[in-house]
């Protein structure tokens, strides 16, 4: 009897447990194992009509040799083969994977095979997406696939691959072939904004009829197998143009068709008089004794690229109208560039990159995006007698470079431009002419006193007046008329009385102590007055407006005392005063228009300063709070400033056309309530803060409304975040916030932007309007709908018309979803959550929706039809266990009886013979 009834609970037990296996509410499938190891084939389809939506749970449950066949669908994932299988799609016209973030296919495996497909990134493009990528993987083919809208097309390191037929379009490289070998790539069209094929540090590579559009190829390498060991022939095109590739020759003519040229260990070599347009240009590499003479390049992505090559010249060409890589030279010695005209290019003019001893003179630069003349590693380079006209930005820069020379060059600017010289020493700058420009050195770390002292700067001048740099003076005042004035490891120097304005920086201050700075003017400048690294200085009634980018910049530089100055900037995005890593600064009475301080560094830096309430932004007061708690700020502030504070409430404020209209760091359960924050640089900026309550304010006409950075458990509900010139909310490295039934709308770039580092954010019953972008997510663990119920989306396009769990007439949208990848439960109508449903109302079935604690929130990862199953493995426990109840308390009982019935024949055996 016993063994019988425990076979019947065990046969119960089983049935429970297939139950529960058969409800897969994660859908979860688990392929049979077959016995031998005979290639199958794997069907997957995104509407659900095959064993598999997903392509990585089928490669999942793949063995070595299968192949996997994805019928047309969008796929929105990223796919990782780690076995050597074969993977097809239905042509890349009907097969689109959409990948999430970087590296949308990672191969690691060898032996694998993929074709028949369209690869792309899902949300912003070219935003670092890599199309495929192997990491040291051999023989794999790639054929017949659609690569657009990424980074990079196809990443390859690795041997005796193999890519072919495929189409690159709309990425910044198609693709780059790194430490490989006896790859091959033929058949191949490639229109990218940069290079169509990048070969760094590989050899013997293949390359045959490929077809490259308004791009080419480039290589890389510090050995000269790298260059010469190639198959490269004239079946590889630029807009129907050959490209030359030359290996191992001394001499020789070139012919005059070609779409790109290319040199490798090659020598004595002239390249004249011809026109190269829409081309990847000339690159020599290993090359030695090149003459590049009389050629006009025009509209190419690049134009002359050198690298490792000695004694070269380039001389009377005419780079017009080009993209980017100019002239470029690295790791090359005793080049000359003389005589060239390069004008109207979106990139740098020249670039030298640890590359010494060359030669760069008598050229004209007029007109370019980027830096003229860009020096970077390299040392002893010789820059003279230039015309550098009407750039954007830097004419000259020196970047970790050693005794180079500058002289007598002519700067024109209708901009700030200058010469900048970072962490360099001994750098001779002599009689150079700078309009509308200067000098600008950095140190980093600004201590390191070699980088402000071992220089040689005399004779230059700025707007007709002379560029001031003493350097080691004890004492003295800077003489009248100074266009510019620099001090470096100076003391007890006054500067007083100048007018250094419309220039790159008006006055500038390095590990220099005991300064006075007083009744000076520093308008329209790049920056106004810059102090780095010192201490105990005095900046007094200086006048400071209309400056770009700060007005009064303090960095790494303690106890300084600022009075009086006055600050004003058309603009609120620019000319603040800004103070970083440092303590211990006073400001008093300092006026402010349209502008507004800026405070950065720990909260040991930011505790120290005094900024006092007679600090005004717009003629209203500038609260700088530190370390307060339980108070309120008083009515009518300009700007507000709440570090390590607490229980402090913002209500009622209209801080607006300023830098920063709140800034709160390091400070926790701060009430900001019926604020209007707009047309500043920040409406709101929180870093690392918790507990803030941001609710029912007015954010607009901000470059971004409301910045979140390293902080935690706010909440941001019931606001108008709108027009904002970048985005609404910015979210960075922030963990379980609350953004709920806010506004968000008609914002330039984003509604709703959250960065990779961040989880458990929760996003619902916000209206999403017209954004250019509504929401971007870099696949964290935020998640965008509460118990069901959603957001609302203007450019939500599905249907309320139930299946799939979904409940008809709910103002819930039930196809096209989740809508961005993101949202699974869109909202059909603005505030429809507060809507009447017409049908079933969900409310019953969730929590409080507006319950504003913030304990984390797990995702509904499973349809509402599962509950049915989960319903059926319940009744089917209780069934369990009431049986096994009730079998237990029968066999009581029946013990029960047959105990008394053997008591009663006990009784009766011993009854006595009387």
């Amino acid at each position: 009897m016993n063994i019988r009834k425990n076979n019947f609970i065990s046969w119960l037990l089983i049935l429970a447990l297939l139950s529960m296996g058969l409800s897969d509410p994660y859908n979860f499938h688990v392929s049979a194992v077959d016995e031998d190891d005979t290639p199958s084939t794997i069907i997957v389809d995104s509407n659900g009509t095959s064993e598999y939506t997903s392509i990585q749970k089928a490669i999942n449950s793949a063995k070595t040799g299968d192949t996997i066949r994805i019928l047309p669908g969008e796929y929105h994932e990223n796919i990782q083969i780690d076995k050597g299988i074969t993977i097809l799609g239905s042509g890349p016209e009907n097969t689109v994977i959409i990948g999430e973030y970087q590296k949308i296919v990672d191969i690691s495996s060898s032996w694998v095979n993929i074709s028949g497909l369209t690869i792309t990134g899902e949300y912003e493009p070219n935003s670092r997406y890599t199309g495929l990528s192997t990491d040291e993987v051999d023989h794999t083919d790639i054929q017949n696939i659609n690569f657009t809208d990424l980074n990079v097309g196809i990443y390859i390191r690795g041997s005796n691959n193999s890519i072919r037929n495929n189409e690159f379009f709309n990425t910044s490289d198609g693709i780059i072939i790194t430490y490989s070998k006896s790859d091959t790539i033929m058949n191949n069209k490639i229109n990218s904004k940069n290079n169509g094929i990048k070969l760094g540090r590989s050899e013997s590579i293949s390359l045959y009829n490929n077809k490259f559009i308004e791009c080419g190829m480039i290589i890389h390498g510090s050995s000269p197998i790298y260059w010469t060991s190639h198959s490269i022939d004239k079946t590889n095109t630029i807009d129907n143009k050959p490209i030359y590739y030359f290996k191992n020759i001394i001499g020789g003519e070139i012919p005059m068709d070609g779409g790109e040229i290319i040199l490798a260990n090659c020598s004595k070599v002239a390249i004249e008089n011809r026109s190269v347009k829409k081309t990847q240009g000339i690159v020599i590499g290993f090359s030695n004794n090149i003459t590049l003479r009389n050629i006009t390049f025009a509209e190419n992505k690049n134009c002359i690229q050198i690298q490792n090559s000695e004694d070269n010249s380039i001389m009377a060409n005419r780079l017009i109208n080009n993209i980017n890589g100019l002239i470029s030279i690295a790791n090359s010695y005793n080049n000359t560039i003389e005589r060239n005209n390069i004008s109207m290019n979106l990139g740098s003019g020249i670039t030298i990159d640890n590359s010494h001893n060359n030669t760069i003179i008598n050229n004209t630069f007029i007109e370019n995006y980027y830096n003229q003349i860009y020096l970077v590693a390299s040392n002893y380079n010789f820059v003279k007698n230039n015309i550098l006209s009407q750039n954007n930005y830097t004419y000259i820069n020196t970047h970790m470079s050693y005794y180079n020379q500058i002289i007598n060059n002519t700067m024109n600017s209708s901009g700030h431009s200058s010469i900048n010289i970072y962490n360099c020493i001994s750098e001779t700058l002599k009689y150079n002419r700078l309009n509308s420009g200067g000098i600008q050195l950095y140190a980093y770390p600004p201590e390191t006193e070699k980088f402000w002292t071992s220089h040689i700067i005399e004779n230059n001048t700025v707007n007709g007046k002379p560029i001031i740099y003493w350097k080691n003076i004890t004492a003295g005042k800077v003489p009248l008329g100074a266009g510019q004035v620099i001090l470096a490891n100076c003391s007890r120097v006054i500067i007083e009385d100048q007018n250094c304005s419309n220039a790159t920086l008006g006055i500038l201050i390095g590990i220099s102590n005991n300064i006075t700075i007083q009744n000076n003017i520093c308008n329209s400048n790049m920056y106004g007055i810059s102090l780095y690294n010192s201490d105990s200085n005095y900046l007094i009634n200086n006048t400071c407006n209309f400056n770009i980018d700060s007005a009064i910049q303090i960095t790494s530089s303690d106890s300084n005392r600022i009075y009086d100055n006055s600050i004003y900037s058309p603009i609120p995005k620019y000319s603040f005063l800004y103070i970083t890593n440092s303590r211990s600064n006073v400001l008093y009475n300092n006026r402010l228009i349209s502008s507004g301080i800026s405070v950065g560094g720990d909260l040991l830096d930011l505790e120290t300063h005094i900024i006092a309430p007679n600090n005004t932004v717009n003629n209203k007061p500038i609260y700088y709070w530190t370390s307060v708690f339980d108070n309120a700020i008083p009515p009518g502030a300009g700007q507000i400033f709440l570090i390590n504070c607490s229980n402090v409430t913002v209500e009622n404020q209209n801080c607006s056309n300023i830098s920063y209209s709140l800034n709160i760091k390091l400070s926790k359960n701060i009430k900001i309530i019926n604020n209007s924050f707009n047309s500043s640089y920040y409406g709101i900026l929180i870093d690392g803060s918790s507990y803030c309550y941001i609710y029912n304010n007015i954010i607009s006409n901000n470059y971004i409304g409301i910045s979140l950075s390293g902080s935690e458990k706010n909440i941001i509900k019931h606001n108008n975040i709108s027009n904002n010139i970048r985005g609404g909310i910015s979210i960075y490295n922030s963990n379980n916030n609350k953004i709920v039934e806010n506004i968000i709308s008609y914002n330039s770039e984003y509604g709703l932007s959250i960065d990779s580092r961040n989880t458990n954010n929760l996003i619902y019953h916000n209206n999403f309007i017209s954004n250019k972008l509504q929401a971007k997510d870099k696949r964290t663990n935020s998640y965008w709908h509460y118990y069901g119920e959603g957001n609302y989306w203007s450019d939500y396009n599905g249907s309320d018309i139930g299946g799939y769990g979904g409940i008809p007439g709910d103002n819930i949208g039930d196809t096209s979803v989740p809508h961005l990848g993101l949202d699974p439960y869109p909202y059909i109508s603005p505030s429809g959550w507060l809507l009447p449903i017409e049908n079933q109302s969900k409310e019953s079935n969730y929590p409080d929706a507006d319950d504003d604690t913030l304990d984390s929130v797990e995702e509904r990862t499973h349809d509402d039809s599962n509950f049915m199953w989960y319903g059926l493995i319940i009744l089917i426990c209780i069934i369990i266990v009431i049986l096994i109840l009730f079998l237990r308390a029968r066999g009581r009982a029946k013990r029960v009886a047959h105990t008394k019935k053997r008591s009663v024949k006990k009784k009766k055996v011993k009854v006595s013979p009387d």
